[in-house]
């Protein structure tokens, strides 16, 4: 899926405040995927989350030259549990002082 849910982008709206957008530098977004299933299909999916994130982000006031990004290559999991975590974008954020 490269979607988030409504609670969850109120999740993430709470880490972007008015005040934590101005001291905000620059947020790198790393996008994995699982490898099961197509490889050509999980690396698609791996962009997807990463732009869906990054439209989620800009929506907020964030301005897009901030935004850098890096999708990973599908990831091998030894169990549903450590698969499911590959499934994901990682929101590295860096502020000024």
């Amino acid at each position: 899926m490269s979607k988030l849910v409504d609670n969850e982008i109120l999740n993430l709206k709470r880490w972007f405040t008015p005040d934590s957008l101005q001291s905000l530098d620059s947020v790198f977004l790393i996008g994995s995927a699982d490898s099961s299933g197509n490889l050509a299909a999980n690396r698609k999916l791996v962009k997807e989350r990463i732009q869906a994130i990054r439209k989620i982000l800009v929506s907020f006031g964030i301005t897009p030259e901030k935004i850098s990004t890096l999708p990973l290559e599908p990831v091998h999991g030894r169990s549903a549990k450590e698969r499911e975590k590959f499934r994901s974008v990682q929101i590295k954020m860096n502020f000024l002082g």
